[in-house]
């Protein structure tokens, strides 16, 4: 299968792929940024009960002023605490040349909390940890790596392509219920059996340091490519 094959062939080839492999997974690196999206989006449609990962490149350019997105950074670390899971099943990993090229911290670095139904709960306990991984506490929850206490009830926002808040409901030192709803609304969207929450982004920018050669600046980015 070469790399000029329409999107829709394509995607059915890696499913296959992916079948055959199984837990082992397999790697698709697209030329462009643009077409990794397309790839994912098609094997999702295609195969729901496969596991397809995408990976985004950064939203900044090389030697930029400018961090990556709190969402983009969010989006990597959240794909890189499920690469560091064994799979359940078949398992697609897609992402670009420049995706692949750019910084991505150690995995143990993406070991976070996960939460299931049922699960012991210690409110100072919990709350700590969060802080540790660097979630911001607050009265109401509208970004990726906020959380909120209100009385026996946890809203957690963690970080992530698509994903919504979580709303953790507990008594009598277990979690009872898990629903993730909508941070505008407020209202439920779904039941969840198990939250994972993962380190939320901090601020990365691909400029390292500044150094005079003499005939001006030179500002190292040893993790950046220009792709």
């Amino acid at each position: 299968m070469i790399a000029s094959e329409p999107d829709g062939r394509l995607s059915a080839w890696l499913i296959e792929r992916a079948t055959e492999a199984g837990a082992a997974g397999v790697v698709y690196v697209s030329r462009s940024e643009a077409r990794a999206g397309r790839i994912a989006l098609a094997v999702r449609a295609l195969e729901p009960g496969l596991e397809a990962l995408l990976l985004p490149a950064w939203d900044c350019l090389p030697y930029d002023r400018a961090s990556p997105s709190r969402a983009v950074m969010g989006t990597r670390m959240a794909m890189l605490a499920r690469l560091s899971r064994p799979a359940a099943g078949p398992r697609l990993l897609v992402a670009s040349v420049e995706a692949l090229g750019q910084y991505l911290p150690p995995v143990e670095a993406s070991a976070g909390l996960t939460l299931r139904s049922g699960d012991p709960f210690d409110e100072d306990t919990i709350s700590r940890r969060l802080a540790q991984l660097g979630y911001l506490f607050d009265d109401r929850v509208d970004e990726p790596g906020e959380v909120a206490l209100h009385g026996a009830v946890l809203d957690v926002f963690p970080p992530g392509d698509g994903s919504l808040p979580c709303r953790v409901e507990y008594a009598e030192g277990r979690v009872r219920a898990m629903r993730r709803y909508d941070p505008l609304t407020q209202r439920s969207a779904e039941d969840a059996a198990e939250l994972l929450l993962p380190p939320p982004p901090r601020p990365f920018y691909p400029m390292t340091r500044r150094r005079s050669t003499g005939r001006g600046w030179s500002m190292p980015c040893r993790s950046c490519t220009s792709g």
